[in-house]
């Protein structure tokens, strides 16, 4: 009886350990496979324009979206260095609105914001998408 019971714990033993080195090997593998996400990857276009337009609101820039006056603006912010509006790069989101910049003048360009269609899917464009479609055109 004794060596029927002392089997059964090794047996016992065995199964939990191959049980937990398969876990194991399945939870490394998916952690190869992982795209690293930080914390700003949900965030959307439309999210980071809103954070701008309070920064623009809240120091009386009367500067709206879609007008000629918010293109200059973003562009000079962008490539005119002397330009630059120094109160703006001290913003605590400052590197998530400059890729809000950047997005907005290639979709001014490719005229993604002349109609609700296009403007909505500007706006609902995540970080996470934005670095896909460029890990994909690094390809």
């Amino acid at each position: 009886m004794k060596k029927r019971y002392i089997y059964l714990m090794i047996l016992v033993v065995l199964s939990l350990s191959l049980v937990y080195l398969a876990y194991k090997n399945i939870d490394n593998n998916l952690k190869q496979n992982e795209v690293i996400k930080s914390s700003e990857d949900d965030i959307t276009i439309g999210e980071i324009e809103e954070i701008f337009q309070q920064y623009l609101d809240e120091n009386n820039l009367n500067i709206k979206f879609g007008t000629q006056e918010y293109l200059d603006y973003i562009i000079r912010q962008e490539l005119e260095p002397e330009n630059k509006d120094k109160k703006l790069e001290e913003h605590s989101q400052y590197e998530l609105i400059g890729v809000y910049f950047s997005e907005y003048i290639v979709a001014n360009q490719n005229g993604e914001l002349n109609n609700p269609i296009s403007t909505y899917r500007f706006r609902n464009k995540t970080i996470a998408n934005i670095k896909n479609m460029n890990r994909v055109n690094d390809d």
